[in-house]
């Protein structure tokens, strides 16, 4: 399972990045900061890009589960709210097949 990560301060072209690099707007894009989430875009059959709010039990979802567990150990009682923290999409461009 492969990953990458994007990260820099608000407006430095993160968004614009990812969208140009899977080849859809799947990103909010704008002079301002328009997303306060960190996200997990992982591959899909489905044609269309977007957020994904149920997922069966896959390695990805096993992933959040993780997270919420070290978010908990770091701040008891916050892992419940990892909804806060992070927003998972799906996207149907091949450069994520099998990527996470």
């Amino acid at each position: 399972m492969a990953a990458d990560f994007r990260v820099g301060v608000y407006s430095s072209g993160k968004s614009s990045f990812i969208n140009h690099f899977l080849g859809y707007r799947l990103q909010a894009t704008g002079n301002q900061a328009v997303d306060d989430k960190f996200t997990v875009i992982c591959f899909t059959d489905e044609k269309m890009c977007g957020c994904c709010r149920a997922l069966p039990w896959t390695p990805t979802r096993a992933s959040f589960f993780r997270v919420s567990r070290a978010i908990d150990e770091a701040a008891q009682g916050e892992g419940r709210r990892i909804d806060a923290y992070l927003q998972l999409k799906t996207c149907p461009s091949e450069k994520l097949r099998a990527r996470f």
